[in-house]
């Protein structure tokens, strides 16, 4: 959903093979887009003991604005982390995979 998510992979794999790009892709009909914040910590409650409630009061799972909002988010993200090399931000792109027509699109800044 968030690239954020992946930031302990990428510095990982950045750092013993030096990556060269990353690629972004988010895709059409996300089920993601449907929820909110609040939904998704109720549903969470509901399934978990009331100890680790606050837990997911904290949680924050991110805006679901749209599918080219969302993506134009992880690429800003991107290009302002202290923990990326200049040229791997550089080297990252996002797309929009279209599950219906089967087509990508490239989407910039």
């Amino acid at each position: 959903m968030h690239i954020r998510h992946a930031l302990r992979d990428i510095l990982i794999l950045d750092a013993l093979v030096k990556l060269e790009e990353i690629a972004i892709v988010h895709h059409t009909d996300c089920g993601t887009l449907r929820f909110t914040d609040e939904q998704l910590r109720t549903a969470l409650k509901k399934q978990t003991n009331e100890t680790h409630w606050a837990k997911i009061e904290a949680m924050e799972f991110g805006p679901a604005s749209g599918i080219e909002e969302n993506l134009k988010g992880d690429l800003e993200w991107v290009h302002g982390n202290p923990l990326l090399r200049e040229a791997l931000k550089e080297g990252t792109q996002g797309f929009i995979f279209d599950l219906k027509s089967g087509k990508v699109e490239k989407v910039v800044l």
